[in-house]
């Protein structure tokens, strides 16, 4: 199991190498798309390393709020937290908006002095405590419950397209449907495996 999972968008790769660098003297085994291989499945690597970390740091800037695979991350991230399986870290890199569910978390500031706040990340990912198992138990029964969200969604995109809809004309929305259930069921089974 990774201790800390970096969620970033390349743009701000650097940064990620400097603060994977430090972790990684500090002791934490650290994960981020860098080390992957060729020929690994990016994705589900990904999502079960995500599901796995203690910690997920989230690396902000404009190219990563803009970035949608970037998001899809940050909301596996906030499903594996819900799941007390994980803790989001915001780490603020450059001026930009920060995620709504974001803002109720303090964040490590590194845009004027990165020393301080790498300092108070050194922190965050050494001396918080591990969910308890009533935060836990909370987050499983979020994450059924979204899965069956998703299940009924799934299948009403399906019936509607069968239910004497064009075909090419319910395509579109049946395809993001199914889009987005995919990718959040992979995000769910890799939260829970």
């Amino acid at each position: 199991m990774s201790d800390v999972f970096i969620s970033y968008s390349s743009h701000d790769r650097k940064t990620a190498d400097r603060i994977a660098q430090d972790l990684t003297q500090l002791g934490r085994e650290v994960f981020y798309d860098k080390q992957l291989l060729p020929g690994e499945e990016w994705a589900q690597r990904l999502a079960h390393e995500l599901g796995r970390a203690k910690y997920v740091l989230v690396l902000l800037s404009p190219a990563y709020v803009r970035s949608e695979w970037a998001q899809r991350e940050l909301e596996a991230a906030a499903l594996a937290e819900s799941a007390g399986r994980t803790r989001i870290i915001p780490v603020l890199i450059e001026d930009t908006e920060i995620p709504s569910f974001l803002r109720s978390k303090y964040y490590a500031d590194l845009r004027e002095n990165f020393q301080e706040g790498l300092d108070k990340l050194r922190k965050a990912v050494t001396a918080q405590p591990e969910p308890s198992d009533e935060s836990r138990a909370r987050g499983f029964r979020k994450a059924r419950d979204l899965l069956g969200v998703m299940a009924s969604l799934l299948g009403a995109a399906g019936a509607s397209s069968l239910l004497g809809q064009n075909a090419f004309a319910a395509f579109p929305s049946v395809l993001s449907v199914v889009v987005v259930t995919v990718g959040g069921l992979t995000a769910l089974v890799a939260i829970i495996t």
